[in-house]
């Protein structure tokens, strides 16, 4: 992967940013750096799409 000062480089393809769930039980994360990208929309997709994978997981459905 390619970096920048602050995290991913902005040119990072979606493939290379980090999904929202860990390889840590329990634990998910959201950002800028977890797909789907970068911003502050995007950064808030991202905690939906963390979200939704918990709500998944803990109701058994994933």
């Amino acid at each position: 992967m390619k970096g920048a000062v602050y995290g991913l480089s902005p040119a990072a393809k979606p493939n290379e940013q980090f999904p929202c769930q860990t390889p840590i039980p329990g634990l998910y994360q959201a950002g800028q750096t977890t797909y789907p990208g970068f911003g502050v929309v995007f950064s808030a997709i991202s905690g939906i799409f963390a979200a939704e994978r918990l709500i998944k997981v803990e109701m058994g459905r994933y």
